[in-house]
C-alpha cells in the first residue's frame, strides 16, 4: 500500500538551530539537512519526498564512517530533547516496518529499528 512521505515544510526548518537545510537540486520539495557536532561528527540526510527515500550520511573528522539510503519512507519528525536534535524517520514497504532515529548533540546518534510486520 502506497503512503505518502510526510516531511516538515521548509519555514519549519528553520526553528531548530542545530541543523542547516538547503534544498535539493532537481528534486520539488526535497531538501539537504547537515548537522555538526563539536568533536568533529558531521551528519547529512537527504531527503526525497518523491522518490520516499533518503540517504543519511555520517562522518567523523572528514571521514566517511555510515552511508545509508533507504527507500519506503512514510513520515520525517524533527525535535528538540535536552540540547539534542531528534530527527526520526518512519519506514514501510511490503512487508517491513521500522524508525530510524538520528540524535545530533555532543555526539551522534543513529539506531535503527526495521522489522517484519
Amino acid at each position: 500500500m502506497y503512503h505518502q512521505f510526510e516531511i516538515p515544510a521548509p519555514d519549519e526548518l528553520a526553528r531548530f538551530h542545530q541543523i542547516a537545510s538547503e534544498p535539493l537540486p532537481d528534486t520539488p520539495g526535497g531538501y539537504i539537512l547537515r548537522a555538526s557536532t563539536d568533536r568533529g561528527g558531521d551528519v547529512e540526510l537527504v531527503v526525497d519526498p518523491l522518490g520516499r527515500s533518503i540517504r543519511l550520511r555520517f562522518s567523523v573528522l572528514s571521514h566517511l564512517v555510515f552511508d545509508l539510503f533507504r527507500e519506503g519512507a512514510t513520515r520525517l519528525r524533527l525535535t528538540e530533547t535536552d540540547g539534542s536534535l531528534v530527527i526520526a524517520i518512519e519506514f514501510e514497504a511490503g512487508e517491513i516496518a521500522g524508525t530510524l532515529h538520528i540524535s545530533v548533540g555532543s555526539t551522534i546518534n543513529v539506531k535503527d529499528s526495521l522489522l517484519f510486520r
